[in-house]
């Protein structure tokens, strides 16, 4: 009986410790979604022009397919990038996002 209270005990507690991680994560402000290189916003709003640029460095860095969540965080928005985009686009996009501020 022990064991089936044990487990019942562990069940419950990964079940209450996923649904605060889900209350806590920060939601997207916007999310702009990569494939075949054309960028296409599903969540929020940003400037046409910030899809635009988006769209030539991800022919220029050849990224097929990808993630960009614009996540508030302490009153400003922090860019997210999905695993597979590459590094140097990620740091083109985010001099982008920074210098149009």
């Amino acid at each position: 009986m022990a064991d089936l209270e044990l487990l019942i005990f562990g069940i419950v507690s990964a079940l209450l410790i996923s649904y605060f991680a889900l209350l806590l994560k920060p939601t997207a402000q916007f999310v702009v979604m990569i494939q075949n290189s054309k960028p296409r916003l599903t969540h929020g709003q940003v400037a046409r022009g910030f899809l635009d640029l988006i769209e030539e460095m991800a022919v220029e860095h050849r990224v097929v397919l990808g993630e960009i969540r614009g996540v508030r965080n302490s009153g400003r928005i922090r860019l997210w990038f999905s695993n597979n985009l590459p590094g140097p686009f990620r740091q083109q996009v985010l001099n982008c996002w920074v210098n149009s501020k």
